[in-house]
């Protein structure tokens, strides 16, 4: 296992730091879920770049957060035609990242079909262990925990009071929005040690998941959180930074 690997798994518990999830890329600067946006979060020095993974007509993964693009479903096109769109196939990402960055995949759809395709390409690669795998759904998360053991899961899921049974199957990191941050849900959750990761970005205000503004982002940090997925991780390195040098000086 490289130096990398083991550096992500060891962010995926609770530490001193939170981490800086670079939300498909640095996606506010750049074309969210391209090489471009992967590489730009890289060299900021985020912890993690998150990917979204969709299946395709030919039966690989593309890098795609919606369903559709110019009104065709992903899964109707194929690899060349999608890469026609601009829209690229992860088979092509991953060497690429290869021991540079922790990944976190967000399996778009709660499919065993997808999970366990997203997993074949991280064996081939040797990349099982410097990604976090994002689950939808609590079948997938029985999967990947009975396929890869090892893995480090997230669970991406739609209601979290799903959250105890996802963690009874083996789930790692609990996803919450930004809107369901309290310090007692955070407790709650971390009872017996497990992780929280936030998305940011407020529903009732029609932001884009992973846009937040200073205070906002501010306050995730003061609540401790230990991950936060944001579209501009430089300004959350940065405010990282700001927030943790008084306490380095103390």
């Amino acid at each position: 296992m490289t130096m990398m690997q083991r550096a992500a798994l060891c962010l995926c518990g609770r530490g001193a730091s939170c981490r800086v999830i670079a939300h498909r890329g640095y996606s506010s600067a750049f074309p969210e879920n391209t090489l471009e946006a992967y590489e730009q979060a890289i060299a900021l020095g985020a912890d993690f770049v998150e990917i979204d993974l969709r299946e395709t007509r030919d039966g690989r993964i593309a890098c795609h957060h919606d369903a559709t693009t110019g009104g065709t479903a992903i899964a109707s096109l194929t690899v060349p035609e999608l890469a026609e769109r601009g829209i690229v196939e992860l088979a092509a990402v991953l060497p690429k990242l290869f021991d540079r960055v922790g990944l976190v995949f967000d399996l778009k759809l709660p499919t065993i079909d997808l999970a366990a395709a997203a997993l074949a390409l991280l064996s081939r690669n040797a990349m099982l262990p410097q990604t976090v795998i994002g689950v939808r759904s609590l079948e997938q998360a029985a999967y990947v925990r009975a396929t890869a053991p090892d893995s480090a899961m997230l669970g991406f899921l739609r209601d979290a009071a799903s959250i105890p049974e996802f963690f009874a199957l083996g789930g790692d990191i609990a996803r919450l929005w930004e809107d369901d941050v309290d310090p007692d849900r955070l407790a709650n959750i971390r009872r017996d040690g497990h992780p929280v990761w936030v998305t940011a970005g407020r529903t009732p205000d029609g932001a884009r998941p992973g846009d937040i503004d200073p205070p906002r982002l501010r306050r995730l940090f003061e609540c401790d959180v230990d991950g936060i997925l944001v579209n501009d991780p430089a300004q959350a390195i940065r405010m990282r930074a700001a927030l943790e040098r008084p306490m380095a000086g103390a």
